[in-house]
């Protein structure tokens, strides 16, 4: 059972409440810039209102069963709970500086008879955070077995998962293309899960507008759209988990139809294996790398090479890009080498 810290004024309710279990959640951890639910359980107390501290980043966002309520840079007052048993709330989290911050949070119930429970908690906020080494020296491709000297670092030194996509600057002399067996894999893919979607938006109309909406946007990057279409983009996300949560033969049609395209791609195995094989080796490092198989082109022997990060995270949080300077590489004419392989991710 929880601990709990009672003020008294009567022995007889220290009895009762000994008796009576409350409980307070608060998740230990979170990631900065999602939202932290939070909530209060109990039975059998006569309470009058509840009142919880809190600190930055944590701000609140809403409140749940409560009619009244009173919120102030630091804390929320609740009155008049409407059903009783139950009060939830939700925090918005924001990125700060460190890497990782634990913050309290304070939880005190009041009783309509004048006693009071407390309740004290914590909750570590994190996030993640690239690291880029740039090599010393200029890159180096052998040319029998494209082993790779001087590779570049990238590093993830926080926590969480980092989403990213290498791609190259316009002036730089080497460029990035995607092979084509994975072109047409993509494609492919694609067109079928979209005539499965399509199918299944006729079953359940209330799909129909997500689907509308992934349809105007299907040549697009999350990475690449401006701010106000990463805005759209998480309000339909967001929209879109909540219908799945409060309808689960949809979920299961989705499910299935994501299958069925899978099964109808078979042919395209080992271009699906690879993507598989690095996604799982850059996992374990809390990297995602939306382009593993994107390859380097080097047409000359040896150029230069401009490579800029864009940089995301599970929340779809905006972080800067990162633009490394000019890097110098030895090969020989015509070599291509996967983007995945120039990375010390180590």
């Amino acid at each position: 059972m929880l601990q709990y810290r009672l003020m008294q004024k009567k022995p007889k309710l220290r009895e009762e409440i000994t008796k009576t279990p409350y409980i307070v959640y608060l998740p230990s951890e979170g990631l900065q810039g999602e939202d932290i639910p939070s909530n209060i359980t109990w039975q059998d107390l006569d309470v009058d209102s509840i009142k919880v501290t809190f600190h930055e980043p944590l701000k609140l966002k809403e409140i749940f069963n409560a009619s009244i309520y009173d919120v102030k840079e630091n804390e929320v007052i609740a009155k008049d709970i409407e059903v009783k048993g139950y009060l939830g709330m939700s925090f918005e989290t924001s990125k700060i500086d460190q890497i990782e911050t634990e913050l309290p949070v304070d939880y005190v119930i009041h009783l309509r008879n004048g006693d009071q429970i407390e309740e004290h908690k914590n909750i570590k906020l994190f996030k993640p955070q690239l690291r880029v080494r740039l090599p010393k020296n200029n890159i180096s491709i052998e040319p029998k077995t494209s082993y790779v000297k001087n590779r570049i670092g990238i590093k993830n030194i926080g926590r969480g998962l980092l989403i990213i996509r290498i791609k190259v600057a316009s002036d730089s002399q080497c460029k990035i293309s995607t092979p084509r067996e994975y072109q047409e894999w993509v494609s492919k893919f694609n067109a079928d899960v979209t005539e499965e979607l399509t199918a299944l938006s006729q079953e359940f109309r209330q799909l129909q507008p997500f689907m509308d909406y992934l349809l105007s946007c299907a040549d697009k990057e999350y990475l690449e759209l401006t701010d106000e279409e990463k805005e759209e983009f998480k309000r339909k996300l967001t929209g879109l988990a909540t219908l799945l949560a409060s309808d689960r033969d949809l979920l299961r049609g989705l499910v299935e139809s994501y299958a069925r395209t899978l099964m109808k791609n078979n042919q395209f195995q080992d271009a699906l294996r690879k993507v598989i094989t690095v996604y799982q080796s850059l996992v374990t490092k809390d990297i995602l790398l939306l382009n593993p198989l994107d390859e380097v082109l080097v047409e000359n022997k040896g150029g230069t090479l401009k490579l800029e990060i864009l940089i995301t995270d599970n929340v779809y949080d905006n972080y800067k890009d990162v633009v490394l300077p000019e890097i110098k590489i030895e090969a020989e004419p015509n070599t291509r080498l996967s983007i995945y392989k120039l990375v010390d991710w180590s």
